[in-house]
């Protein structure tokens, strides 16, 4: 990817955290650079939401019901170029450059540009943890958790300006550079989906004919499910399991404190990011499934995500979305079985088979629940087989676990690669710029920092 180097001069900033810029740059408020505007009363315009992982994007494009409120009179418009943030999380991420015309939500602010600038500049270098930092010290609020970023503090950040033929030259080559990450790393999730592949086979295998190959079989009664083993019982999964047995209610205390996980923190069979730390009144509202050890989660909307996971350890203060349903087993299943049939291909590929829906598509926990699933009634057979399971897929486990430590050390370098370049610590002005096409067929995620499925939920 080539070596950047430093530009041959430099001054301070001024500002601890983003420390020296290059000398012909100029550090200005950002109040200088945009003015907040209210524009309300155009509740036909497109619902748009600002993520942390992606910055401003459309509803529709990630498949998000719409959930404003049907009163939209107070909904703010943004139009494309416009800076938006939730003042809340702007801290986290959820700040950006739009590139759509919109309307959001009324607990967001906008700002207009109002002095010459490549508005994309402004758009990544917000986003860098350096700007992370800042953004928070100049939020408040009576704890951490409840800071906010009110318009007034946020025009006296001070940001780089540097000259707009740079800017402009700084937006290419991070992209450039992006493409060229997201290319390397689209090869090795390849990988990962190829050994996953072999891993639902080994599963599916042991979950429909068990260890013993000449095993007498009979009829599931079900064609999706073929035949099991004669003395496996088939019954269905609510049969089996207790759905969804805890809620967290709606009278909850406010300062009430635990780790949420969302569909976009969960894979098949693992967590792609670790439970996020939340209070109760800055929560989503679909943060309301309590769980505990044992239990097997998996997603039922947006259920080609395949989010299926095993709490196997003893946990307090966790919750996950209602997007998901908490299966706890009954005592003739054995909790871990239960994981691995949840995950087994016959179960996941009828789950999304039925389910309803194009763009977000979702089954209930009820219907579910009706699936017929084979189960071995000795306890101690299912432990045989989990165990043999466990011995097959750990050498593919080991791959796929040193694959993922890859890209995230790709992710890391790309984060740090990205704040070099928007803060000067690196001269690019000399940078061939070529056209890399993506390998990718989502190049809406190219800058993200952070894995392309694992979006958290927008926050209510």
């Amino acid at each position: 990817m080539g070596e950047l180097k430093p530009y041959p001069e430099y001054k301070d900033s001024e500002v601890p955290s983003l420390g020296n810029i290059p000398s012909h740059w100029q550090m200005i408020r950002s109040g200088y650079l945009f003015r907040e505007i209210i524009d309300t009363g155009h509740p036909d315009l497109e619902l748009l939401s600002i993520d942390r992982f992606r910055g401003i994007i459309r509803q529709r494009d990630i498949g998000r019901k719409e959930r404003a409120s049907k009163d939209r009179s107070l909904y703010k418009r943004i139009q494309k170029g416009q800076l938006g943030y939730n003042l809340m999380n702007a801290f986290m991420g959820s700040i950006g450059i739009s590139q759509y015309e919109g309307i959001i939500s009324p607990a967001y602010a906008v700002g207009q540009p109002k002095k010459e600038m490549i508005a994309d500049y402004y758009h990544h270098l917000y986003r860098t943890q350096i700007y992370a930092a800042e953004i928070n010290r100049y939020s408040y609020g009576i704890m951490y958790e409840r800071n906010r970023l009110y318009y007034d503090y946020f025009k006296r950040i001070p940001v780089p300006y540097p000259p707009i033929d740079e800017q402009e030259k700084i937006v290419a080559v991070i992209h450039q550079k992006s493409r060229e990450f997201q290319n390397l790393i689209s090869v090795k999730r390849r990988l990962i989906e190829l050994l996953n592949e072999r891993k639902l086979e080994i599963i599916s295998r042991a979950m429909t004919r068990g260890l013993d190959s000449n095993v007498r079989l009979k009829p599931s009664g079900s064609e999706w499910l073929g035949d099991v083993p004669q003395h496996w019982e088939i019954k269905p999964l609510k049969r089996w399991v207790n759905i969804n047995e805890r809620t967290l209610q709606e009278n909850t205390d406010p300062n009430y404190s635990f780790y949420y996980i969302d569909i976009g923190s969960v894979g098949t069979g693992y967590l792609i990011n670790q439970p996020e730390k939340m209070l109760f009144s800055n929560a989503p509202s679909r943060a309301r499934r309590m769980l505990k050890c044992g239990d097997t989660i998996i997603s039922t909307v947006r259920t080609y995500l395949k989010a299926i996971y095993f709490i196997s350890a003893k946990i307090e203060n966790h919750i996950a979305s209602t997007g998901f349903a908490v299966l706890a087993p009954k005592s003739e299943v054995n909790p871990e079985y239960l994981s691995y049939l949840i995950q087994s291909n016959f179960f996941i590929d009828h789950v999304t088979a039925n389910s309803k829906g194009v763009a977000y598509p979702a089954i209930t926990e009820s219907e579910m629940g009706t699936f017929y699933v084979p189960i071995p009634p000795d306890i101690n057979e299912q432990k045989e087989i989990l165990n043999s399971i466990k011995k097959s897929i750990t050498p593919i486990d080991e791959i796929i676990n040193k694959i993922r430590d890859e890209i995230e050390f790709i992710l890391e370098y790309r984060t740090r690669l990205i704040s070099d370049i928007i803060t000067g610590k690196v001269d690019i002005r000399y940078e061939k710029i070529t056209t890399i096409p993506v390998t990718s067929p989502n190049e809406s995620d190219i800058v993200r920092p952070d894995d392309d499925l694992f979006s958290s939920e927008e926050d209510d």
